[in-house]
């Protein structure tokens, strides 16, 4: 698996901004770019600590089937999430300290592992609750991308 580490202090300037606008868009959408990520290359979509659905939202704009996009928060959404995403409402924190200790897992959560050809988080965990959560999701040769919580 591939990791994406956004670094760039410029970038994460827009911690706490809607990805919807602003200079957090315009950053997914070269990030995208950058990377060739499309809905050919990476079709399954995991958003951890999705918040209020911004990646899910801009990854369909962008040509990706919302039926293959999957948010995880343990929050709902304060607006409608995006028509046919699935949502999950799990503690991340918790998931990734029972995969760290090997805790078995309930079957709804068992049945995502290494499923998705990208994940994507931003700002909501940092890397060491984030690395456990994008092995489990992730397929071996998928992507991952963290904006670092700082």
């Amino acid at each position: 698996m591939a990791e994406i580490l956004i670094t760039d202090p410029f970038i994460n300037e827009s911690c706490g901004k809607s990805y919807s606008s602003g200079v957090g868009r315009k950053t997914t959408l070269e990030l995208l770019r950058k990377h060739n990520l499309s809905p050919n290359t990476h079709p399954r979509v995991v958003d951890l600590c999705a918040g209020e659905g911004s990646w899910a939202k801009i990854l369909i704009e962008r040509g990706w089937d919302p039926n293959h996009i999957v948010c995880i928060d343990r929050r709902r959404p304060e607006n409608p999430p995006p028509e046919g995403v699935k949502w999950e409402y799990w503690d991340l924190r918790a998931l990734a300290t029972s995969l760290r200790n090997r805790t078995p897992l309930p079957k709804e959560v068992a049945v995502y592992r290494r499923s998705f050809d990208l994940a994507v988080m931003t700002y909501g965990l940092g890397s060491r609750e984030g690395r456990p959560l994008f092995k489990f999701f992730v397929k071996p040769q998928g992507q991952s991308i963290i904006f670092p919580y700082y």
